[in-house]
């Protein structure tokens, strides 16, 4: 068997999400070799950095790994977290993008297999099981982009605001300092920073947050009462 056909069975499996317990340990043994290994990152590793080279791919097989990005001062405005199967560093390899559009890092256990770039770009070229995985992924990384711009657009100022408090905090030690700044914040929303004000006030008086000069504080209390507010969003979208 050749290491592309060996890629080509190795993000299959990742696909079916075959016996996702032991799917690491079975394709580490049968599929390692020269282009292809396997890292373990525990909880709080960081896999990649925004702003740097991307000089591997990474196919998460288990795992739950947080998306951040970053504003130019540094702020994180953005954060999410991603689950199997995902190949981060795909969308930069094929678009020609030398630098990571965001920063990954592992939000529990998880374990990847690791390409280069450059043997996953031929085997693109000579497999087409492989270029049609690849299209798989960009197609689950498109949907993702325009459910977030949907969201954007359809949900209210309010539910967004929800939203973007559950992703920041979800995950975390409690209590959590939101790390953005208003501009930012309102930026992302799309909205002014006397609207953003007003619904802030309105999640203080809900016990959704709390504010202590100026900051954005979620403890354990509000982010119970946050995460509820987050499953009416969803039910209220259709997502279950």
């Amino acid at each position: 068997m050749t290491n592309e056909e060996k890629l080509a069975n190795l993000l299959g499996a990742v696909l079916s999400k075959s016996s996702a317990g032991t799917l690491y340990k079975t394709l580490q043994k049968t599929y390692a070799n020269e282009n292809i290994h396997f890292v373990r990152f525990e909880k709080g590793d960081y896999l990649a950095y925004m702003g740097l080279p991307v000089e591997r791919l990474l196919v998460l097989i288990d795992g739950q790994v947080s998306v951040f990005k970053y504003s130019q001062g540094g702020m994180s405005i953005r954060s999410g977290v991603s689950e199997a199967p995902q190949i981060y560093g795909l969308y930069e390899t094929l678009n020609g993008t030398r630098e990571h559009g965001v920063t990954l890092q592992a939000a529990s256990g998880s374990s990847c297999a690791v390409i280069s770039p450059g043997f996953f770009l031929q085997a693109i070229k000579n497999n087409h099981k492989i270029a049609l995985a690849a299209l798989f992924f960009l197609a689950k990384f498109t949907d993702r982009m325009l459910d977030r711009n949907d969201q954007l657009t359809l949900n209210t100022p309010y539910d967004n605001l929800v939203i973007y408090l559950f992703e920041k905090s979800a995950g975390n030690p409690l209590p959590i300092i939101i790390d953005a700044n208003k501009n930012e914040i309102a930026e992302l929303m799309n909205i002014s920073n006397r609207t953003l004000y007003r619904h802030l006030e309105q999640l203080e008086s809900e016990g959704l947050i709390e504010r202590k000069q100026g900051k954005i504080i979620i403890t354990t209390s509000s982010f119970r009462n946050i995460k509820l507010k987050y499953d009416e969003c969803r039910n209220k979208n259709g997502i279950p």
